[in-house]
């Protein structure tokens, strides 16, 4: 394509609508000098409104951007599915060594937490990442304080 305008325009759609790192990166790689700060800027902020909160986690822990994954699964706390077992069981051991202590402020108690019907790293239940799946099984819920 000639049209490089048109070409960038093209990648931003593209990311926008997908959430994709490789098309994000190509249209990063294409901007003028020191216009990146503000495309990232740009993309982070449309990627932290996304409806698609599964595709959101994993661009963030993809990119990586681990502290907006963190505020992200915080700001979702309530609303994650046990079902998608696999994507936060990746943002979970992502998240658990570098977030511990910012997390912590919404730790559930444990003792409430049958470790033997669960088999998840702690900072999944910590998250409150499975309570629906939990509320579903009849599990007692932990409450984030």
């Amino acid at each position: 394509m000639d049209d490089r305008p048109a070409a960038q325009d093209l990648r931003w759609k593209a990311f926008e609508t997908t959430l994709d790192i490789g098309m994000l990166r190509d249209h990063v790689a294409h901007l003028p000098d020191f216009a990146e700060f503000d495309a990232l800027d740009k993309a982070f902020a449309h990627a932290n409104g996304f409806e698609q909160k599964y595709r959101a986690l994993a661009f963030f822990l993809g990119w990586p951007r681990l502290d907006l994954a963190a505020k992200l699964v915080v700001k979702w706390r309530a609303e994650w599915e046990g079902r998608y077992y696999a994507p936060l069981l990746a943002a979970a051991e992502a998240l658990e060594p570098d977030h511990r202590q910012r997390l912590q402020f919404y730790s559930a108690p444990f003792s409430t937490i049958s470790s033997i019907a669960l088999d998840l790293p702690p900072m999944a239940m910590r998250l409150g990442i499975l309570q629906n799946s939990m509320r579903s099984r009849r599990m007692k819920v932990p409450q984030i304080r």
